[in-house]
């Protein structure tokens, strides 16, 4: 397995962690254990959505959108994991006006940009 697949299977097994809500919500039932980190973000997408549309205040929008800048952060290097991020969460989050204005709220730095923009893609 490649660096960057290893990678972004890495960021699949922080969210599952991170967020033993969705790891055991109907979101999380749909991924099959051998789904690749596209599948398994574009749920977590879906889970977000879902609790932004129930509180976009409650602590775990807070706590998800603080997962997605660390990973920016911290991913600064891995095109892998900003494609996974830009495609399977942002593009969710640009489809109602009510979403954008939670991540402009709520993602920082380089995951605001990114949000803002879809360009400043690290260089590897």
């Amino acid at each position: 397995m490649n660096n960057k697949c290893e990678k972004s299977n890495q960021i699949v097994d922080r969210l599952l962690v991170a967020f033993p809500e969705f790891a055991s919500s109907r979101e999380r039932r749909e991924v099959y254990d051998n789904d690749g980190p596209y599948t398994y973000m574009s749920y977590f997408g879906d889970f977000l959505l879902d609790r932004i549309d129930k509180d976009d205040n409650a602590e775990i929008v807070r706590r998800a959108f603080n997962f997605i800048n660390d990973e920016f952060e911290h991913s600064l290097f891995n095109s892998y994991v900003w494609d996974l991020l830009l495609l399977e969460l942002f593009s969710r989050l640009d489809m109602q006006q009510h979403y954008k204005n939670v991540a402009n709220k709520l993602l920082t730095g380089r995951a605001l940009a990114a949000f803002q923009t879809r360009e400043g893609r690290p260089v590897e």
